[in-house]
């Protein structure tokens, strides 16, 4: 099982720019999760790892993925 974030987690990118989790993607050993937001009235999306954006410290991880 792999612990991610849920998609629609709010995140911070900078400290006026929040968005969510929109996408999920597993390859290899690395997790890059797909963050949509709007800026200047533009909306916009990128991948980033985990450690690229803030979350709140209650925020929780679901588990994913098959069970032996």
């Amino acid at each position: 099982m792999i612990e991610v974030f849920p998609c629609g987690t709010v995140v911070w990118l900078e400290e006026e720019v929040s968005g969510s989790i929109i996408g999920i993607t597993i390859r290899d050993e690395s997790i890059k999760y797909e963050v949509g937001y709007f800026i200047n009235g533009e909306y916009r999306s990128c991948w980033l790892s985990e450690y690229e954006f803030g979350f709140e410290e209650n925020t929780k991880k679901v588990n994913i993925g098959f069970k032996k």
